[in-house]
């Protein structure tokens, strides 16, 4: 053991990871250089291991999306160089320095706070428009076409994003971070409370004001998720997989009633199943174009626009976009990971009862909800980022209990100076150690 434990602290590159959360979250210059440059350093300094099982099938999905994006790419003309292939090359190194390196503990967890204090500046930049009265979204992106909305109300921001749909998006995530950490965090004192109530209910009046129902809707519903998860978590016999069921079955009925209502059957809505026939029907003209996409957002809009001048035909759909943009191998894999992080992260709760994982597995599950709100989702990089987020957490989970089983055979053998003994001292254990000691804080 080295004399100066800092030094060796500084030897994990995983901190990289929080800068490119922070960049990518905020929208700032350079953030898609850095996600594809710095996710690179950490895998080449902290060391690589090969994938789990747990993440096959969302490498499945990546790799097909590169795949079908590539044959788009070589196969139309006046594609750019900047488009869906050279974008999942950048998002598959993010991935990787987040699941395949052998600091996965430790990427995960600077990871999670970057993108969280990506959401804390948005908020506050939020705060600062309405208090001051300066908006962003003039200044930043002086051609949005909801430049004009935002410059004539006081209370609707857009903060870094270019539409103030998109950042009610981004508000709801962080409303379902919030409380996470309302409820698993370990940071407990008063004025901690304070802090993240009152964000909680700044955003919500942000999203309430905007009018974005979808944002409401993924906000509300990942609450009840993050609430059902964090009272399994802590407390595991509480809800039986028989009461699950109940719930389940409750939620399906109250979602299909809410979309009966006018609060959801409106003009917006038709148009945009308008929109979806319109994108169904392009898809089914050309077997090309359903199985390998258009590569690009601008080249698909273009071809929308000759054929139907009178609609604008951004997807609004997180589904409809990953068949459009990466074809439909895309789709159909994503929805495999999908299930998956749904099955095994909230169903099983193969999760450490951490925020940051009951955060990572519920924004992910939510996707396909908040993904209706924004023209384009993918732009945002919420898919890929939670997806990462929520196969680390289900690989850390699969990796303590390994830990755990070697712990039991290796006591059993009256061996205790195996593979586990190197493990803890490389800190492995200590970190399991803090999850199990951070699960009996909540349990008292």
């Amino acid at each position: 053991m080295t004399r100066y434990p800092m030094l060796r602290r500084t030897r994990d590159a995983s901190i990289l990871l929080a800068v490119v959360a922070v960049f990518l979250v905020l929208r700032l210059p350079l953030s898609v250089v850095l996600a594809g440059l710095l996710p690179i350093v950490v895998l080449v300094w902290d060391g690589v291991r090969l994938p789990s099982r747990q993440a096959i099938l969302m490498w499945v999905f990546l790799l097909a999306a590169l795949v079908m994006s590539t044959y788009a790419w070589l196969t139309n003309s006046g594609v750019p160089l900047v488009n869906n292939a050279t974008i999942m090359l950048v998002m598959m190194a993010m991935v990787a320095a987040l699941t395949c390196t052998s600091a996965t503990r430790n990427a995960f967890r600077y990871f999670m706070n970057g993108i969280l204090l990506g959401l804390w500046i948005c908020l506050l930049s939020a705060v600062f428009e309405v208090v001051s009265g300066v908006k962003l979204l003039p200044l930043i992106y002086p051609d949005a076409n909801t430049a004009a909305a935002v410059a004539g109300n006081r209370f609707i921001v857009a903060s870094f994003f270019p539409n103030y749909n998109d950042f009610s998006v981004a508000m709801a995530i962080f409303g379902v971070m919030l409380t996470a950490q309302l409820l698993l965090g370990t940071r407990k004192g008063p004025l901690v409370k304070i802090a993240r109530i009152g964000a909680l209910l700044a955003l919500t009046f942000f999203i309430v004001v905007i009018g974005s129902r979808g944002a409401l809707l993924g906000l509300l519903g990942g609450m009840v998720l993050v609430a059902l998860t964090a009272a399994r978590l802590t407390r595991r016999r509480l809800l039986s997989v028989q009461n699950m069921l109940v719930l389940v079955l409750c939620a399906i009925a109250a979602g299909m009633f809410l979309m009966a209502t006018p609060f959801v059957q409106d003009t917006s809505t038709a148009l945009r199943g308008l929109i979806i026939d319109n994108t169904i029907g392009m898809l089914l003209d050309d077997p090309h174009r359903l199985w390998a996409g258009w590569s690009n957002m601008v080249l698909f809009r273009e071809e929308a626009a000759e054929l139907f001048p009178d609609l604008l035909m951004d997807p609004h759909n997180l589904l409809l976009e990953l068949v459009t943009m990466y074809g439909l191998p895309a789709m159909v894999t994503y929805l495999l990971v999908w299930f998956q992080i749904t099955y095994r992260g909230l169903w099983q709760l193969r999760i450490m009862a951490g925020w940051r994982e009951a955060s990572a597995v519920v924004v992910s599950v939510l996707m396909p909800v908040i993904g209706i709100v924004p023209s384009s989702s993918l732009r945002y990089y919420w898919v890929f980022m939670f997806m990462a987020a929520a196969i680390a957490a289900l690989q850390m989970y699969e990796r303590h209990r390994h830990l755990l089983a070697a712990q039991v055979a290796s006591s059993s053998e009256g061996d205790s100076a195996g593979p586990l003994a190197l493990a803890a001292a490389h800190g492995e254990v200590e970190g399991d150690r803090d999850q199990e000691a951070e699960r009996h804080r909540a349990d008292h």
